[in-house]
């Protein structure tokens, strides 16, 4: 390789093509059986170039060989296009994409000839057509040089990093989150993390929404304890229950783990599951945040909700791993945060199968199976994902052992502690919650352990998504 083609345009623009957004959108595989086999990287045009990049710096270490490429064109309807390449045994793939705003013969013609006419070689182009059909590209390199740059302008842009997570102040916290992700996403880093063992954690009251006054959870219970009391007198006799009906919630939840979850199940006894995710439904759709007059599934930290979209895009698996009810959780994970009800994980009660009728039904029986907090998470990820997560996301001591569970001794691996500190827009506390979330011991951890600490003040430009903004 000569000296224009290694100082000039193949190092400019492999470094253009090697950066963390040129990366976006990766699926990542490899041939488990021949290691040193063909590699294949299926992603949007940017990935596929990329993986171009890849290919010259794996494949050509000391810049004595060029790699030999193929690339593939093939329509998939009258605007769309596919196309891929090959390169000594590796192939990149890009998804299918409109002709009208990326032809595909062009770009494919002059992305390769960027790659080999520099050295005066040859390229192969084949599709199914004309599989074996050549073309001699011997353009000079002034005309090179042109067509490179008209082909470089004629592909979409990326966001830049600065574009991604709008609603994080830039800072050593928005730095972390990114350089995790980018680190474990790209493909030949050194903590390079497969997209199957992307498993993300995250807790639900006030990590991803308000807990406060009371977790909505609670609210929910206060409003079917004063619909349900004069049918069951009984109550009267349950400390707890009697305590919640005097409006006694908060020092009911600082009994201990899991008490909401346990007043939900000593109250709903009897009910289907569909019959208790119909009066969720029915709760959520009229009840409204005491202090913000909203709904409460428009209370959604719009900071996580970028998070959980970025972490998604770049191929993690985010689970829901919460104290609160799962059965609660279920009904509306999906439509918040994205987050389907087979990766939410919470306290769970007793259940029983019967069939009334001709239908088969779930009944809540009142016992407790499951207190999804403190120890019980690490528990409750073991026991319904069967993999260790890279990431734990928290806000209190009661994801101590979450963050713990996921962090210690292992590399690559990310904690992250949400501290509120923001009387004005949210709540400011830590050591003297109004209800839960005590924040002490996990925040001294926090420095030893090397988990991110979030200053909500601080980091956070947004707290809320506008009301009515979808």
């Amino acid at each position: 390789m000569d000296e224009f083609t290694r100082e000039g345009l193949a190092i400019d623009v492999t470094k253009r093509l090697t950066s963390e957004e040129a990366l976006r959108g990766f699926v990542w595989q490899e041939d488990a059986e021949r290691r040193s086999g063909p590699r294949r990287v299926e992603g949007t045009p940017a990935g596929w170039r990329s993986a171009l990049a890849y290919a010259r710096e794996r494949l050509c270490p000391d810049g004595d060989k060029q790699p030999q490429f193929h690339a593939h064109t093939r329509p998939v309807g009258k605007l769309k296009h596919t196309q891929s390449l090959s390169v000594d045994g590796f192939e990149a793939g890009c998804h299918t994409f409109a002709s009208t705003m990326l032809p595909p013969a062009f770009l494919g013609v002059v992305i390769w000839e960027f790659s080999l006419k520099t050295t005066r070689d040859m390229c192969a182009i084949a599709s199914p057509r004309f599989p074996a059909a050549k073309h001699r590209l011997v353009a000079p390199r002034r005309t090179l040089l042109l067509l490179v740059a008209l082909a470089l302008t004629m592909i979409p842009r990326l966001p830049a990093e600065e574009s991604l997570l709008p609603s994080w102040n830039e800072g050593d916290t928005k730095a972390s989150i990114l350089d995790f992700i980018a680190r474990t996403t790209t493909p030949g880093s050194a903590d390079f993390v497969p997209p199957a063992e992307r498993i993300v954690v995250f807790d639900n009251d006030g990590t991803l929404w308000p807990e406060n006054p009371l977790p909505f959870q609670a609210m929910f219970v206060l409003d079917e304890l004063s619909r349900l009391a004069p049918e069951h007198p009984e109550w009267e006799e349950d400390p707890s229950i009697s305590a919640a009906l005097r409006g006694e919630v908060a020092a009911v939840l600082h009994e201990g783990p899991g008490a909401g979850a346990m007043l939900i199940e000593a109250t709903h006894a009897g009910m289907t599951t569909d019959e208790f995710a119909s009066s969720v439904r029915r709760w959520l759709a009229t009840a409204r945040h005491p202090r913000f007059d909203r709904p409460y599934l428009q209370l959604a930290y719009q900071p996580m909700l970028e998070l959980l979209d970025l972490l998604r895009d770049r191929g993690f698996t985010p689970f829901v791993v919460s104290g609160g009810g799962a059965d609660f959780m279920r009904v509306w994970t999906e439509d918040v945060y994205g987050i389907p009800p087979h990766q939410v994980i919470g306290s769970y009660g007793k259940v029983r199968h019967e069939v009334r009728g001709d239908s088969p039904v779930l009944v809540k029986t009142g016992g407790i199976e499951l207190i999804d907090d403190r120890e019980g998470k690490p528990v409750g990820m073991h026991r319904f994902i069967g993999r260790r997560p890279v990431a734990a996301f928290g806000n209190s001591d009661g994801d101590q052992a979450m963050l713990e569970w996921t962090t210690i001794g292992r590399s690559p691996s990310f904690g992250l502690l949400v501290h509120h500190t923001d009387a004005d827009r949210e709540w400011a506390y830590d050591a003297e919650p109004t209800s839960t979330g005590k924040l002490v011991t996990a925040l001294e951890a926090a420095p030893r352990r090397g988990w991110v600490v979030v200053d909500m003040a601080r980091d956070w430009n947004v707290v809320f998504r506008p009301a009515g903004a979808r």
